[in-house]
């Protein structure tokens, strides 16, 4: 695969990346939404809760004439599943900003691979360094953690080819985009040496024909 293939791969794989990303926090945002609106959906239910067990209250109070016993107006329980519904939007809103970010890296491959500026390309690179390796540490870990669970050995085995599996796929589809940026830093830096020294040969020439020795 020549340099232009793997400008070409790159290119594609970026603006896809960046049409993904796009994707997941437009719809990321209209979970958040929704998960927001079925909270205050959740409370509103409480409030007329509360108002309709004030309201009975009252009404026995009113009608009971003894004093021996009194009502108290029960507090809204609080479902269980406020716990993981919480957790949820923490996920949803970390996976928003998660792609936020992934998707500004991959805009700033693609403006590197059209201006020819490596440098512009350096944080995909990093970025996608540290994702791959804690794919790998995930790999490790993953098995042990589900050995200390007590699961399945099948379960185990399984999860561990997947994510063998994932991981490989990652670094495989990143590999070209790495070589491209280590072929375009070398072309660059090369282009820098030499501007610099025919910016000193110049210098130099100047210097000399001010001198008179011409």
């Amino acid at each position: 695969m020549g340099c232009c293939n793997f400008r070409i791969y790159s290119l594609v794989l970026g603006v896809l990346e960046i049409v993904f990303c796009i994707v997941f926090i437009v719809t990321t945002f209209i979970a958040i939404c929704l998960h927001d609106f079925k909270l205050q959906g959740d409370l509103q239910e409480h409030e007329i809760k509360s108002i309709v067990d004030v309201d009975a209250t009252t009404i026995l109070k009113a009608v009971v004439t003894t004093t021996t016993t009194s009502t108290t107006t029960p507090a809204p329980d609080i479902d269980e599943d406020d716990e993981p519904e919480g957790d949820s939007l923490v996920i949803l809103i970390t996976w928003c900003f998660s792609n936020i970010i992934y998707c500004i890296l991959a805009s700033l491959l693609v403006a590197g691979i059209i201006k020819e500026r490596p440098n512009l390309m350096r944080p995909y690179i990093f970025g996608n360094f540290v994702i791959i390796g804690l794919f790998v540490l995930g790999v490790v870990i993953g098995p042990i953690k589900a050995i200390n669970a007590n699961a399945p050995t099948g379960e185990i085995a399984l999860r561990t080819v997947l994510d063998v599996i994932f991981t490989s796929l990652t670094i495989l589809i990143f590999v070209p985009v790495y070589i491209l940026y280590e072929r375009m830093r070398e072309t660059y830096d090369q282009s820098e040496q030499l501007a610099l020294k025919n910016n000193t040969t110049a210098a130099n020439r100047v210097s000399y024909v001010h001198g008179g020795d011409v």
